[in-house]
């Protein structure tokens, strides 16, 4: 398959919300206050929910297995609507068609492990959250996205995963 990031970055066209498609790279490399906190308490349910697993908390393991796989199929389809809106703020018709596939993957992906059991869908969850940041930094790579939004995605997704695979070993 072709790389959906190829023409990334080389489209004259930029959205009128980004006024210069060069800021994003000139942005500080620290991650702003509210995305660190909002990154933070969005964590939280994957760390309490697979504690929760793993300890047969008031024998609601599969309840805790269940509310763990529908929440993190969450958060990977609001993940795929960050490549959707990088793809149309950044305009232009040369690789949309692959981009805009690569944004509906992740909720086409969760969607998919919550008809499988929860031990399999949360396998499969990791490897997506694996994916997905695979595409963000290719999208940081091609300045795409703020400096600061590789930060906050790796400790985050390290998590998520960890979370994600303890459940699953529950």
């Amino acid at each position: 398959m072709a790389d959906p990031f190829a023409d990334a970055g080389r489209n004259p066209r930029v959205s009128p919300y980004l006024s210069n498609a060069a800021s994003l790279t000139s942005t500080p490399v620290r991650v702003p206050p509210a995305a660190a906190w909002l990154g933070i308490t969005g964590a939280l349910p994957f760390i309490t929910l697979a504690a929760f697993a793993a300890g047969d908390v008031a024998g609601a393991r599969d309840f805790h297995l269940f509310a763990l796989n529908a929440y993190a199929a969450l958060i990977l389809s609001f993940l795929g609507g960050v490549q959707w809106g990088l793809t149309i703020a950044h305009g232009g018709a040369d690789g949309m068609w692959g981009r805009l596939l690569v944004a509906v993957a992740p909720s086409l992906a969760g969607w998919c492990t919550l008809l499988t059991a929860p031990r399999a869908g949360q396998l499969l969850l990791a490897a997506a959250f694996v994916a997905v940041l695979a595409v963000d930094l290719r999208a940081h790579a091609c300045g795409l996205v703020p400096r600061w939004y590789r930060r906050l995605r790796w400790p985050l997704t390290v998590t998520v995963v960890l979370s994600l695979l303890l459940a699953a070993a529950a």
